[in-house]
């Protein structure tokens, strides 16, 4: 059985490992929003969930369809955050 996992959960798991503000800048969106989501699980519109999706290397899909665990699978563009810092609890 899959363990379900929502948006917020799935960031939340981004959050340990990348920094919401190197996430929000691919994604072209603002911090606070990408927070929303992640904190409160709010579901982006759909042009937000693309952009958020093209910046993570991950599909539409795999985001936002809760029956969907971890791991995603990822893509090339994923590579860019590798040596990425996690996220300070400060900020």
């Amino acid at each position: 059985m899959v363990n379900a996992m929502t948006i917020a959960d799935k960031l939340q798991k981004f959050k340990a490992t990348l920094k919401l503000q190197a996430i929000a800048d691919r994604a072209g969106i603002s911090r606070s929003l990408l927070s929303k989501y992640a904190n409160q699980g709010s579901i982006p519109p759909a042009d937000k969930a693309f952009a958020l999706a093209n910046a993570l290397g991950v599909s539409v899909d795999w985001l936002l369809d809760d029956t969907q665990a971890w791991p995603p699978v990822w893509t090339d563009r994923n590579r860019a955050f590798e040596n990425a810092e996690p996220e300070s609890d400060a900020a």
